[in-house]
Parts: C-alpha cells; sequence; structure tokens
C-alpha cells in the first residue's frame, strides 16, 4: 500500500473510519510507518459534511479513504474538491456517477477492494474515467485472487466466477466459530504450498481482457421470486442509469409471509420522481420478472455507522393505487370478490375496477384468490378468467354468467400492443388449456401485440390422430380468423406440438394464397412425419407401458392383460381392422416434405429423445427455405409455457419478433393501420403474471 496507491513522509493523511472498521488500521498505521502526519477526524465531524470539508482545507489534507456514501455526503454539502489530493474509496462498490464527480476533484482517484476476512485492502484500482461498473483493479503486493466456477476450477476472461482471496492478508479464521471458519477458509490448491489458505468472498466477479477485474455482485444477493433466479445488482445498475435518479437500492421484502416482492428505493435528482419514466426506462432493459412491484422515493439511505448501506433500516412500501378514485362494489357478489382481492393482495381495500396486476398480484396469487372464490363463494372460475379481465367487476361478471360468454371467439386478443411490431399469432389446438399463452404475451412486453387462435373442433384426447379432412377444416376456419384481425401480410405465427402442425399447414396455405409469413415460430416441436426411428420408438413406447403396468394393482393388471388379449383376438380373427392410423400419420408412405418460404425460429431443448433422428433442426430445415434460426433453452418439454422457461421464451420471441418488424415496417407505418374485419368475434383482455 505504501509503494501503491503511494503514501510519502510529506503525506497528510486525515483518518474519518470507526476502529472498529478494518479499513481503520491503514489510517493508523501506515502513516506512521511512512513517517506522515494523521490527523483524525472525531466522529461528529466525520458525519457533517461542511464540517470535514474545512477539516480537509485546514489541515492540508493530501489522502484521505472513505466509503462512497462519505464522499457523497461531502458533494451534497458543497464540497468542491481539493487539488492535489489521493481519494482512496472503498467499502462499497463504486457508482459510475461518483467517479465522474471525483475524478476533476483531485490528484488521483483510486477504487479499493478487500473484505475484513483478508484485512486491509487485498485490490486496487486506479480510476481515470467513469465505467459501469467500475472494476475492482488488479491484487496488491503479496495478495493472489482466483475466479472460480462452483467446481473450483478457474473461469476463462469474461465469465462470472466466485472470487477467492489467497495471501499474506488472509486471517486465520472466525473467532470460536469452527464450522464457519472451515466453510469460508479452504485449502489453496493453487498456491504451491499445503498450508496456504484462501477465502471465499461470495463475490461473483469476472477477468476483463486488459487483466482487471469486473465486479458483478454479492452471490447473496442473488434471491428467487416466484421461481426467477435474480440478480439485485444489475437492477440497481439499470436504475441508476435512468433519468432523475440518483442512487438505487433494491431488496425483496416479505413484509406478508410467502409474498416475496422486490421493492426499489430510490433518491432522485429532483423532489419529484416520475415513477411511470422509470417504469417505461426498466421495461427497455429487464424482463418482466425483474420488475420492481414498488418505488420508494427517499431523501437519503439509512447508513450503518460503518457508513454503509443499512438495507434492514429501509422502510416497508406505502399502498399504491395510483390517482384513479376507487369505485366501490355495487352489489353483494362485488363486496365479496372486493374483500376476497383484498385478502390475498395484503391490501386495506379494492375498488372494483382496480387491476389485480397493478396491486401487486401475479400468477401465484392469481390461483390462491381463485381457490378462495370456490371456497367461499362455491363458484368455479379458471384462471383465463382473470386473465380476460382482472377486476372485481368482470369477475363478478363472469361469475354473474355462470362463466359462459355469449360468443366463444376463435381469434383472441390476449395483448393489444402498440403497433410498432408486427403482431403474433399463437396457434392452439381446439380444447387445449392456453392460459401459457397469457404468460408468453406477457413476458413479450406491453408493446407487442399477442392473438390466440383456437377453434373449438375436434377435441382430440391423443386417442387419435387428427384426419387429413380434419386438418385441412382447421387450416380453413384458423385461417379466416387470422385474417379476420389482419387481412394481409406480412405475418408472425407460431405454436406448440400439434399447434405447431396446425401452424404448417397454416403457413402453407397464406404462402399459397400469396401472402408473406415473416415468421414462423416452434416451441420444441418435430417435424410429423419421419422424424422418429420406428424400432427405437417402439421400445421407448414398451417401456413406458411397463412403467405404467407397474404402478397397477394386481386387479388392473389382470384387467389390462384381458382387454389387450381380446383385441388381439378379434384383429386376429378379421372381426376388427388393425389400427394404421398412428402409422400413416408419422411414417407415411410415399411422403414428399412439404415447402414454405417462411424463416423458421426453433426454440428447442439440447437434447431430445434418443428415438428421433440426428437433425439438430427437427426437420424443419428441410422445410424452410428461408433456415431454420435456433434457440436452445434448457427445460422441461411439459413446462415450456411455465414459469420460470416462458419468460426467456417470451424475451427472445420478442425480439426475434421486434428485428422482422425492424426490416419489414418503416418508421411512419403501424400495424394499426390496417383494417379489422368482423367475421370472427375477436375479444379482447387485459392479462399478466
Amino acid at each position: 500500500m505504501a509503494r501503491e496507491p503511494g503514501l510519502v513522509a510529506d503525506d497528510v493523511l486525515v483518518a474519518v473510519t470507526t476502529l472498529s472498521f478494518d479499513i481503520a488500521g491503514l489510517e493508523l498505521f501506515l502513516p506512521l510507518v511512512r513517517g506522515a502526519r494523521v490527523v483524525i477526524a472525531d466522529r461528529e465531524v466525520a458525519v457533517d459534511g461542511p464540517a470535514l470539508g474545512r477539516l480537509l482545507e485546514t489541515s492540508g489534507a493530501t489522502v484521505m479513504q472513505a466509503t462512497p456514501a462519505t464522499w457523497r455526503m461531502l458533494f451534497e454539502r458543497g464540497w468542491a474538491g481539493r487539488k492535489g489530493m489521493k481519494i482512496l474509496c472503498g467499502g462499497e462498490q463504486m457508482p459510475a456517477d461518483l467517479a465522474k464527480q471525483l475524478i476533476p476533484c483531485c490528484s488521483s482517484l483510486w477504487n479499493m477492494y478487500g473484505p475484513t476476512e483478508t484485512t486491509i485492502w487485498s485490490t486496487l484500482y486506479e480510476v481515470s474515467s467513469a465505467e459501469n461498473p467500475t472494476p475492482i483493479g488488479r491484487p496488491i503486493a503479496n495478495t493472489r485472487v482466483y475466479l472460480l466456477d462452483g467446481n473450483l476450477k478457474p473461469v476463462p476472461i469474461g465469465v462470472a466466477g466466485e472470487l477467492f482471496i489467497a495471501g499474506d492478508g488472509v486471517a486465520r479464521g472466525y473467532l470460536n466459530r469452527p464450522e464457519l471458519t472451515a466453510e469460508r477458509f479452504t485449502p489453496d490448491p493453487f498456491g504451491g504450498d499445503e498450508t496456504a489458505r484462501m477465502y471465499r468472498t461470495g463475490d461473483l466477479c469476472r477477468w476483463r481482457a486488459d487483466g482487471n477485474i469486473e465486479y458483478l455482485g454479492r452471490m447473496d444477493f442473488q434471491v428467487k421470486v416466484r421461481g426467477f433466479r435474480i440478480e439485485l445488482g444489475e437492477i440497481e445498475a439499470v436504475l441508476s442509469e435512468c433519468p432523475g435518479v440518483r442512487q438505487a437500492a433494491v431488496m425483496v421484502r416479505e413484509d406478508t409471509q410467502g409474498d416475496k416482492r422486490l421493492v426499489a428505493y430510490l433518491i432522485p435528482t429532483q423532489r419529484e420522481l416520475h415513477t411511470e419514466d422509470i417504469k417505461r426506462s426498466l421495461r427497455e432493459k429487464l424482463p418482466e420478472y425483474m420488475m420492481p412491484s414498488h418505488f420508494v422515493s427517499l431523501e437519503k439511505f439509512p447508513m450503518t455507522t460503518n457508513g454503509k448501506l443499512d438495507r434492514k433500516a429501509l422502510p416497508a412500501p406505502p399502498l399504491e393505487r395510483g390517482v384513479q378514485t376507487m369505485v366501490p362494489p355495487r352489489n353483494e357478489l362485488e363486496a365479496k370478490l372486493a374483500a376476497l382481492f383484498a385478502s390475498v393482495l395484503k391490501v386495506p381495500s379494492v375498488g372494483v375496477t382496480d387491476n389485480f396486476f397493478d396491486l401487486g398480484g401475479h400468477s401465484l396469487l392469481a390461483g390462491r384468490l381463485l381457490a378462495q372464490v370456490h371456497e367461499q363463494l362455491g363458484k368455479q372460475a379458471p384462471l383465463s378468467a382473470l386473465f380476460r379481465g382482472a377486476t372485481v367487476e368482470a369477475l363478478a361478471k363472469f361469475l354473474a354468467d355462470d362463466g359462459h360468454a355469449s360468443t366463444e371467439p376463435i381469434a383472441l386478443n390476449i395483448q393489444a400492443g402498440d403497433g410498432s411490431r408486427l403482431p403474433f399469432f399463437a396457434i392452439v389446438p381446439p380444447g387445449e388449456e392456453s392460459i401459457g399463452y397469457a404468460m408468453l404475451a406477457r413476458h413479450m412486453g406491453p408493446e407487442q401485440t399477442v392473438y390466440k387462435i383456437q377453434g373449438h373442433a375436434p377435441v382430440l384426447d391423443g386417442s387419435r390422430p387428427p384426419t387429413q379432412e380434419e386438418l385441412q377444416t382447421l387450416t380453413t376456419e384458423y385461417v379466416a380468423a387470422i385474417r379476420s384481425v389482419r387481412p394481409h401480410g406480412p405475418y408472425c405465427l407460431g405454436g406448440l406440438c400439434d399447434g405447431t402442425h396446425i401452424s404448417e399447414q397454416i403457413v402453407l396455405s397464406l404462402e399459397s394464397e400469396g401472402e408473406e409469413v415473416a415468421l414462423f415460430a416452434i416451441f420444441d416441436t418435430w417435424v410429423m412425419q419421419h422424424s422418429q426411428i420406428r424400432w427405437l420408438w417402439r421400445i421407448d413406447y414398451y417401456r413406458q407401458r411397463l412403467q405404467n403396468i407397474n404402478k397397477m394393482s394386481l386387479a388392473e393388471r389382470l384387467a389390462s392383460y384381458r382387454r389387450v388379449a381380446e383385441k388381439k383376438v378379434l384383429i386376429a380373427s378379421g372381426r376388427e381392422p388393425a389400427r394404421t392410423d398412428w402409422q400413416e400419420c408419422y411414417w407415411p408412405k410415399n411422403f414428399t416434405p412439404p415447402r414454405f418460404r417462411a424463416p423458421v425460429v426453433l426454440f428447442k431443448r439440447p437434447k431430445q429423445q434418443f428415438y428421433y433422428i440426428n437433425d439438430p433442426e427437427m426437420g424443419w430445415g428441410r422445410r424452410s427455405e428461408s433456415g431454420v434460426e435456433i434457440h436452445e433453452i434448457d427445460f422441461h418439454h411439459k413446462e415450456i409455457l411455465r414459469e420460470p422457461h416462458v419468460r426467456q421464451f417470451g424475451v427472445e420471441l420478442a425480439e426475434c419478433i421486434s428485428r422482422v418488424s425492424r426490416r419489414i415496417l418503416k418508421p411512419e407505418q403501424s400495424t394499426e393501420s390496417q383494417p379489422v374485419l368482423s367475421a370472427v368475434s375477436v375479444q379482447q383482455f387485459r392479462q399478466g403474471s
């Protein structure tokens, strides 16, 4: 430390750190061993911006180290800096805006990093320009640092890993805490000395190409909210870049047991905080699941005695209703529903036009609400009913109608965007649960228009494949529904499983009519014909049959054997024909694959079932003349439209549609300008997650 950042006999160091904080050791001992002078600020001066500024001038200070909070305090109280002074900043991450303020006010600025367990500092970085995030630099003398993965293997440049510190500064351990010592202080396999140890910091970092280390945040700041793993520091960094925000802190609050919510605490640059502008800025850079539920404006953050942010002292957010007047219940059903809304959301009261999701609701709470409706009111409502209208008024109307709409639409507008992108048509087979597409729409962003296209028949339960006649009838019906809301292309559409195979027929039909399909999205679905190796498929089929049989009781097994035997006898005697529908569907003879012009965006799992052919494009490359863009995401096939996987699908699909829309739509053109026909009923509802 004497060499870098450097201290000489002529220096005057002003010490502001409480003696209980380990970095006070540098302030006291380094000047003494170098023959420099120490000026100790008392507690009152250290926390008083104007008084501390005067002390820096009267003492002739040339060096001071402090936390970012102390340097901010000085600036906020009018300090203009001191030419020729060396500034050391540590104890917390240095924000880019603070670095920008400090650089012109001193001779040199140093970002210092080091946990108490590796006293005093471990790495340093001379800051010459404002960067976000500010690097923590390289190790000081007699110190070694490693960035390791979960298997304690070094990570390559640019890849995040946990920071481990070894060398002379590593402490012996925690007093009278042997278990914790063994957990945090581990043998150093890279030190060349079997007695060497390293300390695992819990800090997430990565190497930059220039050899400096970039601090990404605490690993214990990675939290889980409703199944999503969230890095709070990432949200804080984006918030800090929003106009009108001086400082930001984000935490997960569970003021009501079982209901975790993200809360953003902000210090605005002006008196009034424009929350809606901040939300818009966040949505441009963060997925929906990382959006805070509440925004709290504070004049200043609570601090610990060491000058660090005291997160435990941050206040609970007040109820945010918005500016609209609360509309009270108008009948008994609305009154009961309003009480259930308020109970589930843990708010004092709810008006009949207040939106469930605007008051902090999400999909888990929605399920809880409808369970309460069934338990207390004796009325059943599917989850999709709440997405049709997430208000007391809409749900009351749904229940009063016994859950039956006057006309069940084929084309359903599940999210009305702003017209800046081409709409997306989600193709759903008749009878299939489609609430997952409402989740998908939510994560595609509020600017994306999404329609669900779903017919009424035939509803197949997997006992047989659709016939060619049925598939052709569905195709005609679905194309008519699509063209009722968008008469001409370009079109973006797609689906899952049977929805993909119906989509393929729609693509072929639209292109035969001279229309353009700009994007065909496929969710983890193979082409239907000749994609499976038949003998391998049989092995898997009988394996599943055997598993099912093993779960049966003896009586159930005997009944099953009897049914199979009777079936075999009927087929062998010619009294019943053998089934060939599945074979003709999946392994048709003399089959020629159709070709279409639409580009395919394929979302798939990295590993497919063993009985499929070896084709990373799942057969679609042989059908699309424009090629296949592959997005690999690790998920279970049945959970593709469930949280948390649907979030990633939504974000990536929205980006693909946005890219296509920028290419096709002119800046002044809007998809809203297309006329809407009335041949098919269209219903719009608001949804959330």
